[in-house]
């Protein structure tokens, strides 16, 4: 910043000392306009109205005050000075929209990080943590949810022992989501429920 400042200082002193010509006077506008680049409106109408400022200022100490070609040079800054204004307010704009998006980007995934967490802990619940080691029979099972896993399903399996054997349960639940896993956990326990109760399959599932 300090730099451009100088840059615009001697812009303005040696552009009349070496007859600086018209096509080259918006050359004393480079400086405010790469000052929008890095600072916000507040620094940028600062610099640009200190730019406007010293313009005058050079006029009235070199006695071309009056001239077409301060007029010029003077009017050029000024034009420059509110494109600037209005280049570093649009730029300071869209950075803060980039940065709110990045936020809400982040939050987003947080919270179905959140949620897929939560819905795979809860589905885990809904399983049984081991099959039961039945003599002569050789259980295994394997559960890969649809999707991202971030919802619940209504597929559960089981197995519950009875009077005269066991009763090996798979079933699926209408619908995905909390309303899924109540009924699930609901008909898991009923069944298992019947299961000690009437010891025997068909009286389990009837």
């Amino acid at each position: 910043m300090a730099a451009l400042a100088v840059v615009q200082a001697v812009l303005f002193g040696l552009g009349p000392a070496v007859d600086l010509p018209v096509v080259l006077t918006p050359a004393t506008a480079v400086p405010v306009l790469l000052v929008a680049l890095e600072a916000g409106p507040r620094v940028t109408a600062a610099f640009g109205a200190a730019t406007v400022v010293l313009a005058l200022v050079s006029g009235s100490i070199d006695g071309t005050f009056l001239e077409a070609q301060h007029v010029v040079r003077v009017t050029t800054v000024v034009g420059a000075s509110v494109v600037a204004l209005l280049a570093a307010a649009g730029r300071c704009r869209l950075e803060a929209l980039v940065l709110e998006n990045v936020r809400l980007m982040r939050d987003l995934a947080a919270a179905e990080a959140a949620q897929r967490d939560v819905a795979q802990s809860l589905q885990r619940s809904l399983r049984p943590p081991a099959l039961p080691q039945i003599p002569g029979v050789a259980l295994a099972s394997f559960y890969r949810a649809v999707g991202d896993g971030a919802d619940v399903g209504g597929d559960f399996y089981d197995a519950f022992p009875l009077t005269d054997g066991w009763l090996l349960v798979i079933g699926d639940v209408t619908g995905k989501g909390a309303a899924a896993a109540s009924v699930t956990g609901m008909a898991r326990g009923a069944i298992e429920a019947a299961a000690l109760e009437t010891g025997s399959a068909v009286g389990a599932i009837v």
